[in-house]
């Protein structure tokens, strides 16, 4: 499953990252074990800095539980992508 990272936004201080999924695709059991993935960058910047960032993964469907990561640790910019392992048809 492949999946857009939409919008960054900051909300009270907290990086928040909205992708064009959601938590009932990426984990419709709702189990313990968060989903498998990886960023794959739109565009590689070599000037940019390798920062490491923290992120809210956020789906797209404005629910109170559609968490798909709480804690994501890395770059990540709009327009990347995510690849979740194991999902998807």
């Amino acid at each position: 499953l492949y999946a857009e990272v939409l919008e960054i936004k900051d909300i009270d201080g907290d990086n928040i990252a909205v992708c064009d999924t959601s938590i009932n695709v990426t984990n419709p059991t709702k189990s313990s074990i968060n989903a498998p993935f990886k960023i794959i960058h739109k565009l590689v910047d070599a000037t940019s800095k390798n920062n490491t960032n923290k992120y809210k993964l956020v789906g797209n469907t404005c629910m109170e539980h559609d968490f798909i990561c709480e804690e994501l640790k890395g770059e990540c910019k709009e327009g990347d992508f995510l690849m979740f392992s194991n999902r998807g048809g």
